[in-house]
């Protein structure tokens, strides 16, 4: 009889999966600021931006995490 192991083929793919999307997501978003600025932004409206994105974020994950 085979014994499973914790890291199988699916589990490696879907960690491998959600390193992959948490960078794609992660590095446009490093970049806003400084677009932002270009574009004639405050510095208000881009902390406001960005902490409003967070906590709606936070705030929904749980639900929409499931879909």
């Amino acid at each position: 009889m085979r014994r499973k192991t914790l890291y199988s083929g699916a589990i490696l793919i879907l960690g491998a999966n959600q390193l992959i999307e948490t960078i794609a997501f992660g590095i446009p978003y490093s970049y806003f600021p400084r677009y932002a600025i270009s574009m004639g932004a405050s510095v208000a409206s881009i902390g406001l931006f960005t902490s409003s994105f967070m906590f709606m974020s936070a705030l929904l994950s749980p639900y929409f995490g499931g879909y």
